[in-house]
């Protein structure tokens, strides 16, 4: 059954090909790297929750009060969601524009991440047999679409950075 993932399998040719041309060897090293990335991701992040965590409370944050780490990451997720957060209401009373490049950029990434969660999904459980003909099309196009709106974002917060300067931004490279 795995044998058909070395190789592409697909009868239109519609589909991802996953590690083209890599021997088996490289496969068995990416995932052992991918393993160690991420262990690293979650211990330098609970190392710095641990850092937030020895601060002194605020009077005028009492949700963090007396907290521990995995209410901080429950508030994070919390706060990551809200309305405010996804369509960056802070940053409308500034800017409408910046607003709108804002969310722009945020769901372009949100998207691109969640493509790629699924396209490893799909190839690692479910062997390729989700994302093949008109679903990978379309799939593929919308990710195409986020990738291009991600770096259209990108170029205006970096154009708005060293080109087209706000007064209270100090420009240098």
């Amino acid at each position: 059954m795995l044998d058909s993932l070395w190789h592409n399998s697909c009868a239109d040719n519609l589909c991802r090909e996953v590690f083209i041309g890599l021997p088996r060897f490289m496969h068995t090293g990416f995932y052992i790297l991918a393993g160690a990335m991420i262990a690293v991701f979650f211990l330098a992040s609970y190392m710095k929750i641990q850092i937030w965590l020895t601060g002194r409370d605020e009077d005028d944050s009492p949700e963090l009060q007396g907290i521990t780490p995995l209410g901080v990451i429950v508030l994070s997720i919390q706060k990551l969601l809200s309305p405010e957060c996804l369509l960056a209401y802070r940053v409308k009373t500034q800017n409408i524009i910046r607003q709108w490049a804002l969310i722009i950029t945020m769901w372009s990434f949100y998207l691109l991440v969640i493509g790629t969660a699924t396209v490893a999904l799909d190839y690692d459980f479910f062997y390729g047999a989700l994302l093949n003909g008109l679903v990978w099309q379309v799939f593929s196009f919308v990710l195409e679409i986020a990738g291009l709106a991600l770096m259209a974002g990108a170029a205006f917060f970096l154009l708005r950075r060293y080109v087209f300067l706000p007064e209270r931004i100090v420009g240098n490279f």
